[in-house]
């Protein structure tokens, strides 16, 4: 695993609270509106989430996943910016400072 794949698991695992990891975790209204066992489920399932294959993380950074709860696809996917202004993407992914925003969505909102 590469060190940018371990960092975003870090991040993913930790949902944000790991403070080697900087940034913060979010999720669209279309997750939410599905009520809290939708959410609990959710975010239980990004936390837990394993199954990066080819196709889904073609370059083994683990920074996208997809899953499904009660036949409702559901994606979570990491964005990385310069700073926690989130202004511009990072350039050095592995600076310390790059800051990361874990998305937790429903597919048919990507």
């Amino acid at each position: 695993m590469t060190a940018l794949a371990e960092r975003n698991d870090t991040f993913r695992t930790s949902l944000g609270r790991d403070p080697s990891v900087p940034g913060r975790v979010v999720m669209t209204h279309g997750v939410s509106a599905q009520g809290d066992g939708f959410v609990r489920r959710a975010v239980g399932q990004t936390l837990a989430f394993a199954t990066f294959t080819e196709e889904n993380d073609p370059y083994g950074h683990r920074d996208f996943g997809r899953f499904e709860i009660e036949g409702t696809a559901v994606y979570w996917k990491s964005d990385l910016y310069e700073n926690d202004e989130m202004e511009y993407g990072a350039e050095d992914p592995l600076a310390a400072e790059t800051f990361r925003v874990l998305t937790i969505l429903l597919a048919t909102e990507y």
